[in-house]
């Protein structure tokens, strides 16, 4: 048994880096990068590899382009956002843990006088709006612990749920943030 499973482990542990190696070499640019880490040191919880595949989802069909800003400038949703999860606590839920009381230096650290953020300021700043995001919803709709996983007869339904198309559709540009988010919560 232990010989069938070393042999396994020594078959596919190649096989992973290599898949790991190609993905970084497609890579071709910072956010893509970090997105492959699963790791942004910038945030509370810093390892993000539980929705790293969502992650990628979001911003592959956009080729990796920023989602809060454009042409360094944040959107007028990227700002209403960032006050909902500020004051995740209105809806039960810790403000800690979608980064709420950092967003203030970082909207500091995006407008130095004199000069524009640079790449990877905006890169490191969108990416860690889009994982507290999806923190956020996912929490609001499941809540911290999802029942489901330790109570196989019960459904909260929206399982179906594609996280990164509603972030992209609903928020992205939205111009009533609040209503997008009012149709997170369950029924």
């Amino acid at each position: 048994m232990r010989r069938t499973l070393l042999l396994i482990l020594v078959l596919v542990a190649p096989l992973t880096l290599n898949s790991q190696q190609d993905e970084a070499d497609s890579c071709k640019s910072e956010l893509c990068d970090l997105i492959i880490s699963g790791n942004l040191p910038d945030l509370r919880w810093p390892d993000f590899s539980d929705y790293k595949d969502r992650i990628r989802a979001f911003y592959e069909p956009a080729s990796y382009t920023f989602a809060w800003s454009e042409r360094a400038a944040l959107t007028e949703p990227t700002k209403s956002i960032i006050e909902v999860l500020r004051n995740a606590g209105q809806e039960g839920l810790d403000p800690e843990d979608y980064d709420g009381p950092r967003w203030g230096d970082r909207l500091k650290a995006l407008s130095p006088a004199g000069r524009s953020p640079s790449e990877s300021d905006l890169a490191r700043f969108d990416l860690a709006l889009t994982i507290s995001v999806m923190r956020y919803i996912s929490d609001l709709h499941f809540g911290k612990v999802n029942p489901g996983l330790y109570h196989t007869d019960f459904d909260i339904g929206g399982s179906d749920h594609d996280l990164p198309q509603f972030v992209r559709q609903h928020l992205v540009n939205a111009t009533d943030v609040k209503a997008a988010f009012d149709g997170v919560e369950p029924p």
